[in-house]
């Protein structure tokens, strides 16, 4: 790490710049991680501060340009000679490393949980697709290719949901979570691509095209739910 914080008085100056930021051109507050003292040890160089984006010489250079995840911003911020005042300091110099990977451990189950997310949803439209594509006189979800790849998607959702959980319910407990932790971010992230490809499949060229799908799945869903459960 770059980013280097010198305390001054009663405050640190921070120059250096930070990439791939999630909503750091939006957020209202930020933590910022940067060296406080580079002769330390690893484990003790780092230490971690609240900024604001109204800081004088806090810089948003740009927005990166994502192929995906339209609703989030990726940001290039950039500072120089930038004040923060030390009441900003979270718990102690030094400390930023051990206050970062406490960090992730949640960070990283909310991402498996997010991606369980993106999956059922893919599922869904998979699931709808296959209901209402005729070929051949029936719909295409009659085909032991289609609904067994459904099925499939669905198993290993139910996998990655469970150890998602598992995950979170040790972070809850307060106990040891980076391992179980990294292993559901991991899984859940690589079953969601999984789903993703599949429903891809099943749905053929529309699978491929944005606006296709979510009007028509929340009105069948909405259709179902009168006609079955009101």
């Amino acid at each position: 790490m770059k980013t280097i914080a010198i305390k001054k008085g009663k405050d640190y100056i921070v120059n250096g710049e930070k990439r791939f930021i999630t909503n750091g051109s939006q957020a209202d507050f930020l933590t910022l991680f940067a060296v406080t003292n580079k002769d330390a040890k690893p484990m003790n160089k780092l230490s971690t501060f609240v900024i604001e984006p109204n800081f004088k010489s806090f810089e948003v250079v740009r927005d990166f340009n994502l192929m995906g995840v339209s609703g989030l911003k990726n940001s290039y911020i950039r500072f120089h000679n930038m004040i923060i005042p030390g009441e900003n300091l979270i718990g102690e110099e030094g400390q930023g490393v051990e206050i970062l990977l406490n960090e992730l451990d949640s960070e990283r189950v909310m991402v498996a949980a997010g991606a369980c997310g993106l999956a059922h949803h893919c599922i869904e439209i998979a699931a709808f697709h296959a209901n209402k594509r005729i070929q051949f006189n029936c719909p295409i979800r009659m085909f032991e290719a289609v609904n067994f790849k459904i099925a499939d998607m669905v198993i290993k959702l139910e996998a990655a949901r469970s150890l998602t959980y598992h995950a979170a319910k040790i972070i809850d407990a307060g106990k040891k979570s980076n391992k179980i932790s990294a292993i559901a971010k991991i899984f859940a992230t690589d079953i969601a691509h999984q789903i993703a490809s599949d429903a891809l499949q099943i749905c053929g060229g529309l699978g491929y095209m944005k606006g296709e799908w979510d009007e028509k799945v929340k009105n069948f869903y909405y259709q179902i739910i009168v006609e079955h459960i009101l």
